[in-house]
């Protein structure tokens, strides 16, 4: 029952119910978008990455030639696949440049790792290297 004067000071123990299924942990970065597409300027680039077993050597970046630059470095866990899923201009021009920075590579000697990366759901690359590899890649929408 609700009192007819309310209190003058704030209570310390919250009220209401907690999150039915929290999350374990929060993310670490902020999604650049909205999860579902937000317009139809946008097409969604998703890069498999299966990492090796040095999965701290590798590292990856998209530049668009306005200058827009997507990244990503920290990668922990060996042979492990990550899914990064960014959404890009959908007749933009961008490069795509992913590194050992051991210069091994992410196949072959130290793990089977590789890539696959797809744009608007067409794969466009897909990989295993032993150094650096980079790729212009001119996207423009088919109709």
């Amino acid at each position: 029952n609700p009192t007819s004067k309310p209190t003058e000071q704030p209570s310390r123990k919250p009220t209401g119910q907690p999150t039915i299924n929290p999350t374990e942990q929060p993310s670490r970065y902020p999604t650049s978008f909205p999860t579902s597409f937000p317009t139809s300027q946008y097409k969604e680039m998703l890069l498999y990455l299966t990492t090796d077993t040095f999965p701290g050597e590798t590292s990856w970046k998209i530049e668009g030639i306005d200058g827009t630059v997507f990244e990503k470095n920290n990668y922990e866990k060996e042979n492990e696949l990550y899914v990064e899923k960014e959404y890009l201009y959908k007749d933009g021009c961008y490069k795509f440049t992913i590194i050992d920075i051991h210069g091994d590579g992410i196949c072959c000697k130290f793990g089977s790792g590789s890539y696959t990366l797809s744009w608007g759901g067409d794969v466009i690359r897909e990989s295993k290297f032993e150094h650096e590899k980079s790729d212009d890649n001119q996207v423009t929408e088919s109709t």
